[in-house]
């Protein structure tokens, strides 16, 4: 009752204010489209790879023919494929197309080109939470999660995902990078005042030290758990006294979802109304809050903590801890149009893509020089190109947003460096996590190093602005070094680094249009879970990439690498052959594949920065990342007006074809941010475009207006 009373008033409050029901699906003019709803999948559907038959050669085998679209759906619960279901069906309208089940378990029809509703019939009381899909012009499967009727799930931007909250795990996330020893003394605290125990956040078992990230898992007795207020406020206290109370603490329970992140929910939640009624929007910091919208949501007993930039959309807090009433009522004010969305701002640890150990163990010997990758990649012959053109000194900008770097260090000498701290404000001497930023300065070494212990980067006259990341990620926190970015005219960005996303939010899903839209090129690695990227609306694509034999596909959630408006990288490395092919480490590590997929960069055995004083061998997708940005840099210093379509189609078209005699290689239509005037080249899974080639791509910047 109290619930429907508050709906009213809400209603009222938005007539007045002149905001009217907002339908949820919102289709920009050239922009991939998303469907209200999306699948809910897993890390690894357990779908094997179609072979190649005799009728239709590898090459061709997943390439849709005429205007039917291949479509696969599978049904899943606690990690296991549903079987036997009544009936599955895509819904469009008043028109229905069964889908007929398959040995694997999974469901599969053809259908014209579309949008659809999945609904499904299923036995043992399980249901299918709506979602809809739409057909593309590839061949895609997608994995939805079934729930019980009173079990609770997630609306995360496209996503719905089911959930496990694990009542008895306190978590203590804070953005800012956590020292060890503050770290350890709110470990102790909570143990001596509030009993909780220390656990591991990937194995959930018990530690003695917590990890080095801004993640801290506690685990209580079961029987009290998060409903327990007086718990959860005495942690607050405990922090406070440990020395976190100028922090920006969030505290909240662990959402088992699998493999998909373990992220932390608490009170806080993203919400946008469902339209612009107070017209707000620009930065955060010149927003304000009318007092309608705080009476607004004071009606749902919720706080307003902080207006976005994006129109009309805030963070808010819930005043009790009821989880399960917080879903109920933005849900079913999502639904009556009340808001246009509204989502839990989950957080997660953010994890490096390069294992330093895996990699000291593997390479023993003598290490490979820098130049041997620039050298294959014709690195100094552009720069010669460029010394040759008077232009090697043209002023050229780029930021990495990693752990940081230490300006003292010797690699840094002479480089024209910037260093900010993770709101993205400039800071002195040093903007680096604590122990030493290790993974920071590689990515620096291989952008920007000077040639110290033999350690080069492919562009060290331009300008880098490096930005030390939170340790947490939270779609709030995430971005906002990326306004300063902006605001100081930085267009070209690297990532190196994977929030452990769960869903694809709406507020992250603005932002990145909104970035790429004011001339921002966001370059991110590819990740090294040797997996296929599941695309940002939930499919898998089935495309082949190798001789499966019959082998499983495994899927990562990587939204970020995965979004159409993004540059995603992977690496390659040296084959017996003397070649690039597929980068393979081994032990589950590799590049990450799929349609996403844009460029690939030798970035394997570089020598580039250790730390701040030594020089090592490293590998992957986080070194590819910025030997592209730092191209792209290079070509706006020549070009500066040049658009992020013109940039993105000029470094994907000069890129050099690896393995062409591969049957793989599809010619497939233009990618999203593409400049019409540039022919678009065959695409391959494991190396989009091609390899980056420097020189070639500052060959053809010359010839841009």
């Amino acid at each position: 009752m109290a619930d429907h009373k508050a709906r009213r008033r809400i209603v009222a409050v938005l007539a007045a204010l002149g905001a009217g029901a907002v339908g949820i699906l919102v289709r920009r003019k050239g922009r991939p489209t998303k469907p209200p709803w999306g699948p809910a999948g897993t890390a690894d559907s357990g779908l094997p790879e179609e072979r190649p038959t005799a009728e239709r050669p590898a090459a061709e085998q997943d390439v849709t023919d005429g205007d039917g679209r291949n479509v696969r759906v599978t049904l899943v619960r606690d990690g296991e494929v549903v079987r036997g279901a009544k009936a599955v069906e895509l819904v469009a309208g008043a028109e229905r197309a069964q889908l007929e089940p398959a040995p694997d378990g999974s469901y599969r029809a053809r259908v014209a080109p579309g949008t659809y509703r999945v609904e499904a019939r299923i036995d043992g009381g399980l249901r299918l939470v709506p979602v809809s899909i739409t057909a593309r012009a590839e061949p895609a499967a997608w994995t939805f999660a079934v729930v019980a009727p009173d079990e609770p799930y997630l609306r995360v931007g496209s996503e719905v995902l089911a959930i496990r909250p694990r009542l008895d795990l306190f978590v203590v996330a804070s953005p800012r990078p956590l020292e060890p020893e503050r770290a350890q003394r709110l470990a102790g605290a909570a143990r001596q005042e509030l009993g909780l125990e220390l656990v591991d956040h990937d194995r959930l078992q018990p530690t003695e030290r917590p990890a080095a990230s801004g993640f801290i898992v506690l685990r209580d007795d079961p029987k009290r758990g998060w409903a327990d207020r007086e718990r959860a406020e005495g942690l607050r206290r405990v922090a406070a006294t440990a020395g976190f109370d100028g922090d920006d603490l969030r505290i909240g329970f662990i959402v088992d979802a699998g493999e998909r992140g373990r992220p932390m929910v608490d009170r806080r939640y993203l919400v946008r109304l469902g339209r612009d009624a107070t017209g707000q929007s620009g930065p955060r910091a010149e927003a304000r809050v009318p007092d309608e919208v705080r009476k607004l949501f004071d009606g749902i007993d919720a706080d307003v903590l902080r207006p976005l930039p994006e129109p009309d959309a805030y963070v808010v807090e819930f005043r009790d801890r009821d989880f399960r009433r917080h879903l109920r009522v933005v849900e079913s004010y999502v639904a009556e149009g009340v808001f246009r969305y509204g989502e839990p701002s989950l957080v997660s640890p953010v994890v490096d893509l390069v294992d330093l150990g895996l990699y000291l163990a593997q390479y023993q010997g003598a290490p490979q020089p820098a130049s041997v990758p620039l050298q294959r990649m014709e690195a100094p012959d552009a720069w010669a190109a460029l010394v040759a053109a008077g232009t090697a000194g043209v002023p050229g900008t780029f930021a990495t947003v990693d752990r940081g770097v230490v300006a003292a260090s010797p690699f840094l000498a002479g480089v024209d460096v910037e260093l900010r701290d993770w709101q993205g404000a400039v800071v002195g001497g040093h903007a680096a996590t604590t122990p030493a930023p290790l993974h920071g300065m590689q990515v620096f070494g291989v952008a920007s190093g000077n040639g110290h212990q033999g350690v080069w980067g492919v562009a060290p006259n331009l300008r880098h602005v490096a930005v030390q990341r939170s340790d947490t990620f939270g779609p709030e926190v995430f971005w906002d070094p990326f306004d300063e970015l902006v605001a100081s005219g930085v267009r070209i960005v690297s990532l190196s680094f994977k929030p452990n996303f769960t869903g694809w939010d709406s507020h992250s899903e603005w932002r990145v249009n909104s970035l790429v839209d004011a001339g921002m090129l966001i370059v991110v690695a590819a990740g090294n879970d040797r997996s296929r990227l599941r695309n940002v609306d939930g499919s898998q694509s089935t495309r082949l990439d190798a001789t499966s034999n019959g082998i499983t596909i495994t899927w990562v959630d990587f939204p970020l690498a995965a979004h159409p408006r993004t540059l995603t990288v992977g690496s390659t490395q040296l084959g017996a052959d003397g070649e690039e092919q597929y980068w393979d480490f081994g032990s589950g590590r590799g590049t990450n594949r799929g349609d996403a997929l844009d460029l690939c960069a030798l970035a394997t055995n570089y020598l580039t920065c250790l730390d701040d004083v030594n020089a090592a061998p490293a590998e992957g997708t986080s070194l590819a990342a910025p030997l592209v940005a730092a191209t792209a840099a290079a070509v706006r210093a020549l070009r500066p007006a040049a658009t992020v379509a013109q940039v993105k189609a000029l470094l994907c078209s000069s890129a050099r074809r690896i393995r062409a005699g591969e049957p793989f290689w599809l010619a497939l239509g233009a990618p999203a941010d593409w400049d019409p005037t540039v022919p678009v080249p065959a695409h391959h899974l494991r190396y989009g475009y091609g390899q980056l080639d420097v020189a070639e791509a500052i060959a053809r910047a010359n010839l841009l207006p």
